[in-house]
């Protein structure tokens, strides 16, 4: 699944090296950190979180498991989790980091809905290839099929890599 993920640019391995201390980059982490993770799912929560945290999840001297908080007024979806971990080397701190952009479940579920539409629009097809009983024109269902494709498999994907490029940013920036 996760060969899936990074095929498709869900999923990124990324090597940072620091040349600040590990106290540093985990302070700043944390300080902007509720100290708990819990899924996009519950992101009502978030709107309760003080507004100087700006991601929820874990940080300690290991490595950290974050993602960013969702705001009040804030209606792009956040799905990004970043899990990392720390090492030190002779250059500095070594960062490994995984941001999942899609959840594995998540992945899951637009596989099932695209199999799906694949189907329908074969019956759509065959049904425009056999001898009709009075004149059909399948070409309306298709277009309709286009685009609830795109809208429910495509759009969530891209979105997903944007979060991607959105959180590898934010997380840029306490590595520095």
């Amino acid at each position: 699944m996760d060969r899936i993920l990074e095929k498709y640019g869900l999923q990124e391995h990324i090597n940072l090296t620091s040349k600040s201390g590990l106290d540093g980059i985990v302070q700043k982490m944390h300080a902007e950190s509720n100290g708990e993770y819990y899924s996009f799912l519950f992101a009502l929560i978030d709107i309760f979180q003080p507004s100087h945290q700006k991601l929820v999840g874990q940080v300690d001297d290991e490595g950290f498991l974050v993602r960013k908080r969702v705001g009040f007024l804030d209606f792009s979806p956040n799905w990004a989790k970043a899990t990392g971990s720390f090492h030190k080397t002779e250059k500095g701190i070594e960062i490994s980091m995984k941001i999942t952009g899609m959840s594995k479940s998540s992945l899951l579920v637009i596989l099932g809905l695209l199999t799906f539409l694949c189907l329908i629009a074969g019956l759509v097809i065959l049904e425009a290839l056999l001898p009709p009983i009075g004149e059909v024109n399948p070409f309306p269902e298709l277009f309709i099929l286009i685009f609830i494709g795109f809208l429910f498999v495509q759009v969530p994907v891209l979105l997903a890599k944007w979060n991607i490029n959105r959180i590898k940013r934010d997380l840029k920036i306490y590595f520095e």
